[in-house]
């Protein structure tokens, strides 16, 4: 364990580093159609463009679509308040976003 904290607590590379932000929205299978057009023009109107949009299915009666976004400038309260308003939408169960990294 203390070999593996202090590797967690190691700074990232900031040159080799890049960081990714996805949305994740959780639907049932059959308003599937409507979360993804709710959330695409959500991000439109946020002019968040998504890279790459995927739909997984999750459990037996829902859907987990994945909206990985571009690598540009993204604020973490205007991701906020798009997931607020996609999880207030009746068609969606859940929505959250997160970033990752890669080097």
């Amino acid at each position: 364990r203390p070999i593996v904290n202090r590797i967690n607590r190691q700074p990232l590379d900031v040159h080799s580093a890049e960081v990714t932000n996805t949305i994740y929205v959780i639907a049932t299978k059959d308003r599937r159609k409507d979360a993804l057009a709710i959330l695409e023009q959500a991000l439109e109107e946020a002019n968040y463009p998504p890279r790459e949009l995927e739909v997984h299915a999750f459990g037996a009666n829902e859907v987990e679509i994945e909206a990985t976004l571009m690598a540009t400038s993204v604020d973490g309260e205007v991701l906020d308040q798009i997931t607020d308003r996609l999880a207030a939408e009746p068609c969606i169960s859940q929505a959250f976003w997160s970033p990752s990294t890669s080097e």
